[in-house]
């Protein structure tokens, strides 16, 4: 379990990030812990759903001072389940799914949490690949 020092730390946590806090006594917990491949059942202490890339540094360091391991979720498709960690902090990426094409010099800007589909669905879109 958290101790109450860890409880009180993710106070200033909150305080620092853009996205969602999720500790385990969360209504929303179980659904943001877990992944595509059901069979991995690990529950983080904390759950840090990042909503733009500075929330990260922000995540990072506070694992850091509290002395828990880290487990990165991009779109949460990882087969071994690798995206969640027991007892430390995952540093959801799903939420950050946008993507911007520069058609003239043919390249795709992705954030982590875009699937293959977001990517096809918005090329399209956009007519800027054939992927």
């Amino acid at each position: 379990t958290m101790t109450s020092l860890l409880i009180k730390a993710t106070e200033n946590l909150k305080g620092s990030v853009k996205g969602k806090v999720v500790l385990r006594d969360d209504p929303n917990y179980e659904g943001v812990r877990k992944i595509w491949n059901a069979m991995i059942d690990r529950r983080p202490a904390v759950i840090v759903r990042c909503a733009t890339e500075d929330d990260v540094p922000s995540a990072i360091r506070f694992a850091r001072q509290n002395g828990l391991d880290i487990s990165i979720r991009g779109a949460g498709h990882n087969i071994a389940g690798n995206a969640v960690c027991e007892g430390g902090m995952m540093i959801d990426l799903s939420t950050m799914k946008n993507i911007r094409v520069d058609v003239a010099r043919r390249r795709a800007y992705v954030e982590p949490g875009a699937t293959l589909a977001d990517f096809r669905w918005g090329s399209i879109r956009r007519r800027a690949f054939q992927v």
